[in-house]
């Protein structure tokens, strides 16, 4: 039986540590036959179930020499062995340099034959490393070959990056309004128990009807100082868990703080809407006083250059103007027609005048009839009159050349009719005529060239005053302009009356002018200190308005990112930054930007949460919703929120047989891309390689041939989460640790397999003997110690169940205390002893070889230091009661003491204490090995000086491979 166990754990240890060194691939991978160099034994799976085995020597360039083959489907131990022998023996006649280690076949078949040979020494070392190979070969066939394979944990979604955070109003406050309150409500209870106890049940019907009426005596009277109006009568009558009241009354001064701080804000904003409103209105008058003495200093000015140019105006027209001009040219040319009519001339001249004469009545009674700018309409008449003029000119010039050649011829005529005496009287009448004719249209050449240039006048001086005259309207259209676009009524009112008497009265604007302008100004500078010290209350108002909105209990908050480490089974941290805008920069200063806008300061803050977050159960994910991350530290606003409220959900996949949903360790990082309004990512589990971790220590102290501690342990463990939940506490008040301490309840189990002593010397326990005679027959005593059996242990399996858990991150540590079981096995030698002759003689060529059983149970206090992600520490305390399973030997706690017949203190046998200190350094991320150094004391209870003690160093790697490359 002891034979089957050491085969066993041999075989699975070479699996162990095979599979520690080696990628999984199709191939079983290859092993050396009896521990000798290049003498190789191959396994392969083919894809039809058949697994084929060739052994062969390596020879120079790695060539395979001697090389022989089985095949077997499918693979059975017996005719693996079988096969082996065979393939063996074949295998040695075709090599040469056969080592001498190397047992010899010569024709061994299995099964053995039943007569024993002289070669049952090599028998037996083939059937035990065909034995071992074959463990060795199936177990990798075992192992699935998707070792990569990492199932979909679930998905979590990040769907928008603006989150709702509530401010952590006063936390010291809430606490003893919290505890205020709940006081307060055991005494109300107490009171209404004693009033039903005693049947005073009109007396509570009295309170239930009066419980909204402050005036009621009976209300006052039975539940005065208390916070009964905050209390529901319901709550009263049935009796009421203390963590549940805490949770209804924190969200009902939650709320009511918050609906507080928003109706102060909120009466605030309606002030200062108020105040805008009125400063509006101020605002406007000012504009319209501001805008009215702009208008009047311009009416003013217009109005003097108005009443100016009227004056210019009239001057002209009534002076120099144009009228007196046309009005002289009319008579003078009535004179002329009188002059030309009265001369009797009758010439074509003359005719001429009368035509021309008439033109110039026709012109000038059209410039008459005009208005200004008239002139325009007889511009034809007056250039065909002007026309007319010089042609008559021309020709009265030449008529007149013509006259006084006449007259020139006439006067030599009188000389000579003088000289002659013939006709005198005659010529001096025709000179004459000559001369008057003569005079006459010279007279009208003066005429006509001054009719020119008083046309020339007439169109000169009616442009002039025309110029006057549209300057003139275009004052007087500024004037009425002006005085409309005065926006104070009453102002325009009266100005308008005044405006009407500039023509009516010939009156001027300048003194009413001045009298509104000097009134406005007086307004104007009322209005504008009104306006300041408006403006001055507004910008305090803002920056009042401001803070209050700093302290509303709800606030926006603008995620950057999320990072979520996820560590067995728990979201160990979660790490959540982003910025919230605000008025108070850290010194509670704010400031103004432009106006009245306050410079928005935006706070970058980072929310963490107070203790692990169970991620593992379906019931976590529910629980989550009630967990809250925190910003803290300094003097500045904190703030808090939900973690449903950052994690906007979590799908967690299912499959078949799936109790465990919780992802791979990992860190997890969340943004909101731009561009896109939402965004998922996987969460995978580990990888199938990686699901169940052994470690492999070798121990310095066992390194002596003559210490039986055990070259090498192998131990397998898993640890498996139960609840996951956990509490945080509040531990004496102390500054810097409160509400980061937690506490957790049956967390998990830890279920674990070891096997040591490995090595060939000291694998038994040899038993002492003491002498003893019963009736006269030998019958020694076979005992060991307690701790002579645990250290001799060379199989274990048990599991460690945790009670509670205290976390301290701020301190970098967590304490465990936990309660296990084991079971163990033990190697033992029990040499045959005689009595012959008075003397005991041993037999040394026979022994008892056998395994006894042990259970042990033990509290275990454990703390670990988590100093680095690539370096923690472990202190371990465990007080065992260790059982022996076997009659055959005594267990005792001192084998000196039990064997000089000293006193044993047998209730203190099966009792030990463990201590131990478990180092462990991660070189690299990818969790790909860890090494360890441990050092465990054990010490005999009641025997302090009793004791062994292990120093080891191992090596970790996962159970079913590494990674495939």
């Amino acid at each position: 039986m002891y034979k089957l166990y050491t085969y066993l754990s041999y075989s699975i240890l070479c699996l162990l540590i095979t599979f520690s060194l080696s990628a999984q691939t199709v191939d079983l991978k290859s092993f050396n036959l009896f521990g000798q160099s290049g003498y190789m034994i191959e396994g392969k799976l083919g894809v039809d179930g058949m697994y084929e085995f060739s052994m062969y020597k390596l020879g120079a360039g790695n060539k395979k020499e001697g090389e022989v083959s089985f095949s077997l489907r499918p693979l059975f131990k017996e005719a693996f062995i079988q096969n082996f022998f065979s393939s063996y023996e074949r295998f040695l006649a075709n090599v040469t340099d056969k080592p001498s280690t190397m047992p010899a076949a010569k024709k061994l078949a299995y099964p053995a034959a039943s007569q024993e040979t002289a070669d049952s020494e090599s028998y037996r070392k083939m059937e035990a490393e065909a034995s071992k190979l074959f463990y060795m070969f199936v177990s990798g066939s075992l192992i699935v070959q998707n070792l990569d394979d990492k199932p979909v944990a679930g998905e979590i979604c990040f769907e928008d990056n603006i989150k709702i955070l509530r401010r952590d109003y006063n936390e010291e406050s809430l606490k003893k309004r919290l505890k205020s309150s709940w006081k307060n409500y055991k005494r109300q209870q107490q009171q209404v128990n004693q009033l039903l106890k005693s049947d005073s049940i009109d007396l509570i019907e009295k309170v239930l009807q009066g419980i909204n009426d402050t005036s009621n005596v009976i209300s006052q009277t039975l539940f005065r100082d208390s916070l009964f109006s905050d209390l529901d009568m319901a709550e009263l009558l049935k009796p009421l868990n203390k963590r549940k009241f805490y949770k209804k009354r924190n969200k009902e001064l939650l709320m009511a703080t918050a609906n507080q701080r928003q109706e102060i804000y909120q009466r605030q904003v309606d002030e200062l809407s108020q105040l805008r409103e009125s400063l509006l209105k101020l605002g406007n008058e000012i504009r319209e006083y501001t805008l009215t003495i702009a208008i009047l200093d311009t009416l003013k000015t217009v109005e003097e250059d108005f009443t100016k140019i009227s004056e210019e105006v009239d001057a002209d027209y009534n002076l120099t103007g144009s009228e007196s001009v046309r009005m002289d040219l009319m008579e003078h040319n009535r004179y002329m027609y009188d002059v030309i009519i009265s001369s009797g001339i009758t010439t074509n001249a003359t005719r001429d005048f009368k035509s021309v004469s008439m033109l110039i009545d026709e012109y000038l009674d059209c410039v008459a009839r005009s208005s200004c700018f008239g002139t325009e309409d007889c511009t034809d008449l007056g250039k065909r009159m002007v026309e007319d003029m010089n042609l008559e000119i021309n020709r009265l010039n030449n008529e007149l050349t013509n006259l006084k050649s006449k007259r020139r011829a006439l006067d030599r005529s009188e000389n000579i009719s003088e000289a002659e005496g013939d006709n005198a009287p005659s010529a001096l009448s025709d000179t004459m005529n000559l001369q008057q004719e003569e005079a006459l249209f010279s007279q009208l050449i003066e005429f006509y060239k001054k009719a020119v240039r008083v046309r020339d006048t007439i169109v000169n001086r009616d442009k002039e005053y025309c110029k006057l005259v549209e300057q003139k309207g275009k004052y007087e259209s500024d004037l009425e302009r002006l005085i409309d676009a005065i926006p104070i009524e009453r102002y325009k009112y009266n100005l308008d009356n005044a405006y009407a008497g500039v023509f009516e009265n010939k009156t001027s604007l300048k003194d009413e002018i001045e009298d509104r302008s000097s009134l406005i100004k007086e307004y104007l500078e009322i209005d504008k200190k009104e306006k300041a010290n408006l403006e001055n209350k507004k910008r305090a108002m803002i920056r009042k308005l401001a803070l209050l909105e700093d302290l509303l209990v709800f606030k926006a908050f603008k995620v950057d990112s999320i990072v979520v480490e996820i560590n067995e089974g728990f979201i160990e941290n979660i790490l959540m930054v982003g910025t919230v805008e605000e008025y108070a920069d850290k010194f509670g200063n704010t400031s103004f930007a432009k106006g009245d806008t306050l410079e928005v300061t935006t706070r970058t803050l980072k929310f963490e949460n107070s203790s692990p977050i169970g991620f593992s159960r379906k019931l976590d994910f529910d629980a989550m919703k009630g967990k809250k991350l925190y910003t803290k530290g300094g003097e500045k606003t904190h703030y808090e929120t939900y973690l449903e409220d950052v994690l906007d959900v979590y799908i967690q996949t299912h499959r078949v047989g799936r109790r465990d949903y919780s992802p791979a360790n990992q860190i997890v990082t969340l943004s909101n891309p731009s561009g896109k309004l939402d965004y998922c990512k996987k969460l995978y589990k580990d990888a199938t390689f990686r699901l169940f971790e052994a470690k492999i220590f070798s121990d310095f102290v066992g390194l002596d041939a003559t210490e039986p501690n055990g070259l090498i342990q192998t131990e397998i463990n898993k640890r498996i989460n139960i609840l996951t939940n956990r509490r945080p506490f509040q531990f004496l008040g102390s500054e810097g640790l409160r509400n980061v301490w937690n506490i957790g309840w049956l967390a998990y189990f830890e279920p674990s397999v070891k096997l040591s002593k490995i090595e060939d010397n000291n694998r038994y326990l040899v038993l002492n003997s003491r002498d003893r005679f019963v009736n006269n027959q030998y019958l020694p005593i076979k005992y060991a110690s307690t701790l002579s059996i645990k250290q001799f242990e060379n199989f274990s399996a048990g599991v460690d169940a945790n009670i509670f858990l205290l976390d301290f991150p701020n301190l970098k540590s967590s304490l465990y205390v936990n309660y296990g079981f084991r079971y163990g096995r033990t190697a033992v030698r029990d040499s045959i002893r005689t009595y012959t002759n008075g003397n005991v003689q041993i037999n040394p060529a026979g022994a008892l070889e056998y395994g006894v059983n042990t259970f042990s149970h033990y509290p275990k206090i454990a703390l670990n230091i988590f100093e680095d992600e690539r370096y923690g520490i472990a202190l371990s305390w465990q007080y065992q009661w260790f059982y022996l399973k076997d009659n055959r030997f005594e267990q005792v706690a001192n084998s000196t003491f039990f064997g000089d017949r000293q006193v044993n203190l047998e209730k203190k046998a099966p009792k030990f204490t463990t201590f131990q200190i478990l180092t462990y350094i991660e070189p690299t991320s990818e969790n790909r090995g860890r090494l360890f150094f441990r050092y465990t004391y054990n010490w005999q209870q009641g025997f302090w000086r009793t004791g062994f003690h292990q120093a080891q160093v191992g090596y970790s790697f996962y159970l079913l491979g590494r990674q495939a490359k």
